[in-house]
């Protein structure tokens, strides 16, 4: 959504605004080439994403309906001088990508949460929102995904999509806050994180699932790919640095997972109890989560020693997985309201491409399969 700041309070009122540097900033994807042999990366490619009607996209928030930290609203923008900026329906927080057989590139978006979908050149074709988005005056697009997930914390929708054939995985960054308030109590007291499965044929949601976190300051998603039906790598994180961050990648399978889309409203819905579950009551209900198991503890490679916003992974193949960080623009913390500047960021984190392997470890480790397969399996 380009270089934006931490929030502040430009106005007197009880929200907090966010100031964008540049407001105009066309959202675009990057393609780079990394060679391993010199460490070189080459900025290759650029695809400036358009709205339907051709013209640019911009970052920007798209509605405030119900109020600050409630569903269907977003932050209010402002520039750097504080003063506002006119908020846009199609504007986007995007966070993760993938391109489907057909060639057609879906993204997902954290602001409502919402799932992009654009042709080749980044025109956009489809825009897909929470049941209820539209009811407040303006077309965010089609609504789609079920109304609860509109009852996410601010800046905490679609983190992560994967895709598998026509199926596009979509994942909530942060618990939802059910039931909906303001300061999210909701859902800063949950573990569980949902996953929707999303039909790109049909256009519709076919199933849900139920992502448990780790807890403790490990909070959120950072990203996830997938790399056989049902399965994915996913980021986990918090928002420490050091060898002792919560940071880890897990495999995640969906297989005997509890479908939540099949259970009643008054547990999934708005105002449902499933947020408020323990695991033990999960269990008590029959709802059965993804299964999860440590793939690479990040923290322990040493990537995170200064890094905390691990949201970026590919897997090249079985022994290699790549992993990359958000470095929020290298913006600093203030800026100059008067002058409408800001000081370059002396603490500035840097953009960190980092490519975890596991040669050296090749073992078989199934006796049932009938042959000797002899792979770089991770071994914690």
């Amino acid at each position: 959504r380009g270089p934006n700041l931490e929030p502040v309070n430009v106005d007197a009122d009880a929200a907090l605004e966010r100031p964008f540097a540049l407001p105009d900033f066309q959202p675009r994807i990057c393609t780079f080439t990394y060679n391993p042999t010199t460490n070189a990366l080459a900025l290759t490619g650029q695809i400036l994403l358009r709205k339907p009607d051709g013209t640019p996209m911009t970052g920007l928030p798209n509605i405030h309906a119900l109020g600050a930290g409630l569903a269907y609203s977003d932050e209010q923008p402002c520039d750097l001088f504080g003063n506002a900026l006119a908020l846009d329906p199609l504007g986007g927080d995007l966070e993760g990508l993938v391109r489907t057989a057909d060639g057609n590139i879906w993204m997902c978006d954290e602001y409502r949460p919402a799932l992009y979908k654009f042709d080749a050149t980044g025109l956009m074709l489809s825009r897909f929102v929470p049941v209820g988005s539209n009811s407040y005056g303006v077309d965010l697009g089609t609504e789609a995904f079920p109304a609860v997930y509109a009852q996410r914390r601010d800046n905490r929708g679609f983190e992560a999509i994967a895709a598998w054939n026509s199926d596009i995985y979509c994942f909530v960054q942060s618990p939802l806050d059910n039931p909906d308030v303001a300061n999210d109590a909701n859902s800063k007291a949950s573990r569980l994180v949902r996953i929707a499965k999303f039909n790109a044929l049909t256009n519709a949601v076919v199933a849900e699932y139920v992502y448990l976190l780790e807890g403790a300051t490990s909070d959120k998603l950072g990203d996830a790919c997938a790399f056989a039906p049902g399965k994915f790598l996913v980021i986990e994180r918090d928002s420490t640095t050091g060898s002792s961050s919560l940071k880890k990648i897990f495999e995640v399978d969906l297989a005997g997972a509890t479908d939540i889309s099949t259970l009643a409203p008054s547990v999934v819905g708005p105002g449902g109890t499933l947020e408020r579950m323990t695991p033990a009551q999960l269990a008590a209900a029959g709802i059965v989560p993804v299964s999860k198991s440590v793939f690479v503890d990040i923290a322990a490679t040493g990537y995170a020693n200064s890094i905390e916003k691990v949201e970026g992974i590919a897997m090249r193949d079985p022994s290699t997985v790549f992993i990359i960080n958000d470095n929020d623009f290298r913006m600093p913390l203030t800026f100059n309201r008067a002058t409408g500047t800001f000081r370059a960021n002396p603490a500035a984190v840097e953009t960190t491409l980092g490519m975890i392997t596991f040669s050296g470890n090749g073992l078989d480790p199934s006796d049932q399969d009938g042959s000797n397969s002899i792979r770089a399996w991770p071994v914690q």
